[in-house]
């Protein structure tokens, strides 16, 4: 008979689980020092059940059924749990100024009453909360007034160990010379990723450019470092944007704005080894931060 594990056990909440995209690329990262001790579930399959001995850790959560909207809302009352934010769940826009959408037009958060329930649940009983970046928590605790800041702390993205190993790999490749912007994925996230306006920039700046398509990950990190710089200039706060931070482990020059929210932390101006070292570090960071709650 297989003796039951003694370590505490977790149980990881997201949108993106069954998902490729950054934030589950991130996850998946981030998990990858415990993964024996990690399931997941998709939000909108989560039911919570108070006699299971778990700790939670929650993603995005804004793909809700009815049953899932009450599972979290009582283990955000009850639960152990810690919170990771990937951008700003406190709006329905999933924008850093709860109330507008990057086009202006009008959400209806503050009288929105199941998200008011769930953050106030997050802000007054999460374990810790874990942000892409410092901008992003000082944006939570302007817009939180409940949130204590000595459970908030800045994590970062980052990636598999072995994704460090593809980086140098690829460095070494010859560049054409020319720039990428990359298409997105259309709709409301081409505009906000700002694709028009880099390829403007392209343009004025007189800058030969490609637009290149989003491909699988592996085949995406082939086809950018093969270019010489990449030009990201998002029109609303993206947190961490993990393909600023590839295109520089990449050996390519990097044009962005402070939109791309860690380009004002100290990491992003080192040399790509203690870049390397900074983002490596962040998995063990998290669990070394959980196993001291």
């Amino acid at each position: 008979m297989q003796e039951k594990s003694t370590e505490r056990q977790y149980l990881l909440i997201d949108d993106s689980v069954m998902a490729l995209g950054g934030t589950a690329l991130t996850l998946e990262a981030l998990i990858e020092p415990n993964r024996g001790n990690v399931s997941t579930v998709a939000t909108e399959f989560f039911r919570f059940n108070e006699s299971d001995d778990l700790f939670y850790i929650v993603g995005n959560c804004l793909t809700l059924s009815q049953e899932s909207f009450e599972s979290l809302y009582y283990l955000f009352q009850k639960g152990n749990f810690c919170k990771i934010e990937f951008d700003y769940g406190y709006c329905q826009f999933r924008g850093p100024y709860p109330h507008k959408h990057f086009k202006g037009e009008e959400c209806n958060c503050p009288t929105y009453l199941p998200l008011q329930q769930l953050y106030k649940g997050i802000t007054k009983n999460a374990k810790k909360i874990f942000y892409m970046s410092d901008q992003q928590r000082d944006i939570h605790l302007q817009h939180l007034p409940d949130l204590n800041k000595d459970k908030t702390v800045r994590l970062s993205s980052t990636f598999l160990k072995e994704k460090y190993k593809k980086f140098k790999e690829l460095r070494g490749k010859k560049k054409n010379g020319k720039y990428a912007i990359i298409e997105g994925q259309g709709g409301w996230h081409t505009e906000a990723k700002g694709i028009k306006e880099s390829v403007e920039y392209a343009q004025k700046n007189k800058i030969d450019y490609d637009l290149i398509s989003t491909k699988s990950h592996n085949e995406m990190l082939e086809l950018l470092s093969e270019y010489s710089g990449i030009i990201f200039l998002p029109i609303i706060e993206d947190t961490c944007p993990r393909v600023t931070i590839e295109a520089k482990l990449l050996g390519l020059d990097v044009i962005t704005n402070n939109n791309a929210q860690h380009t004002t932390e100290e990491w992003w101006g080192e040399d790509l080894g203690k870049i390397e070292g900074y983002l490596s570090q962040r998995p063990e960071f998290l669990w070394k931060t959980l196993n001291e709650l």
